[in-house]
């Protein structure tokens, strides 16, 4: 049975090829780290531990899903 989504502006956002992730997550990963901990620390600051969950690991899916996807070849 296949399911036809409601929302009609709904993209889904698979992860079809993990290589492409794992390629992609290999070039940005320092500026992925960083990024992490500026979020963290604006968190921190604003809110308690208790408030939100953070998770390296689906930080980086939501980046990588919200990103062009680009990786530059030198």
């Amino acid at each position: 049975m296949n399911k036809k989504c409601v929302i009609f502006n709904y993209i889904p956002h698979k992860l079809k090829n993990k290589n492409k992730f794992n390629k992609w997550y290999n070039e940005y990963e320092y500026d992925l780290l960083n990024m992490f901990e500026i979020v963290k620390d604006i968190l921190e600051s604003r809110h308690s531990e208790d408030e939100y969950n953070l998770n390296f690991e689906k930080f980086c899916f939501l980046i990588y899903n919200s990103s062009s996807t680009y990786i530059p070849s030198f």
